[in-house]
């Protein structure tokens, strides 16, 4: 289990509760990363629109994560 479904069951599995948290710290919402950025989603439904990225997996594109990061190899120049 990652941080987001940690969260998800220390919260009951209610979904609301953790809608507006961030769990992975990338800097946006579980939420917005799957669809659901006002947080009205219910079970059954369809969240509002399309997920963005895994609220459970620091996304290595954000300078949140990217600062986090410690196995991503330096730049380096071809001669």
């Amino acid at each position: 289990v990652n941080v987001f479904g940690e969260m998800f069951f220390s919260n009951g599995q209610n979904w609301t509760a953790i809608c507006d948290l961030d769990a992975d710290n990338d800097g946006k919402t579980n939420g917005v990363e799957l669809g659901d950025p006002e947080c009205v989603w219910e079970r059954g439904t369809i969240p509002a629109g399309p997920a963005t990225g895994h609220p459970g997996i620091c996304e290595i594109e954000t300078q949140e994560c990217l600062s986090k990061a410690s196995d991503i190899c330096p730049t380096t120049t071809t001669p």
